[in-house]
């Protein structure tokens, strides 16, 4: 499937919707507790207590929806889940300390770039990018449609940082939008070992199925991946 190729490369390729306060965990999960502790309501599965919950899917889904309007509403869920969200909650779960500082300091430049969006913030890597969805990734894009040029939003969690961005400028070419973006970005995995610390944190994590819904739309490969660290 293109998409699939598409999403897979664009994610890893930029390293990961809106952030979260805190430990994302269940407090049953925090504590230690197992996948029989009740889920948080809207959860539809747990990543090692992590929730995604249902509102992330169908977000993540109307994105892909407005670029692959031929995908039944389950492909949808599905890339959605296996491009960015089982993924990033994994890293959640492993990640928690390092994750919460990025998203500390990203906040905080976030604050001061609402008062002086021309200043650069301290302690970021900075770059500007270009291109259509299929570059820019689905999540970027996607969070990037209601925005004004110059107008800076974020935090975005994308896999392994958190971003700030805002589009400078953007045209049409052969009937595909194209965007200018500018990214400031705080990240929480080295980016030498990002991949293998990303890969890391996947196959160590358990996936539990909240919904019985998405026992057919998880796929299996990704069910036996996400088994935990001993099988």
């Amino acid at each position: 499937m293109a998409l699939a190729r598409v999403l897979v490369a664009a994610c890893v390729a930029l390293l990961a919707t809106a952030c979260t306060d805190g430990d994302e965990r269940t407090p049953a999960a925090q504590d230690g507790g197992t996948s029989a502790d009740p889920a948080p309501p809207g959860a539809v599965v747990l990543v090692d207590g992590v929730p995604i919950t249902r509102d992330e899917v169908e977000r993540w889904a109307a994105w892909i929806a407005a670029v692959e309007p031929q995908y039944v509403p389950d492909a949808r869920r599905r890339f959605a889940l296996t491009n960015g969200l089982l993924e990033r909650a994994a890293l959640r779960a492993a990640r928690g300390d390092e994750r919460r500082a990025a998203e500390a300091r990203a906040r905080a430049a976030a604050s001061q770039l609402a008062l002086e969006p021309s200043v650069a913030p301290e302690g970021a890597t900075r770059q500007t990018v270009e291109g259509s969805w299929h570059t820019l990734g689905i999540q970027l894009w996607g969070e990037l449609q209601p925005t004004r040029p110059g107008v800076w939003i974020g935090p975005i969690e994308r896999l392994g940082t958190f971003t700030l961005a805002r589009v400078t400028s953007s045209r049409h070419e052969h009937g595909i939008e194209v965007l200018v973006v500018e990214l400031v970005d705080y990240p929480f995995l080295e980016p030498e070992s990002a991949r293998r610390d990303l890969a890391r944190a996947v196959d160590d994590a358990r996936l539990t199925i909240v919904d019985p819904d998405y026992e057919a739309i998880v796929p299996e490969a990704w069910k036996y991946r996400m088994d935990g660290p001993e099988r």
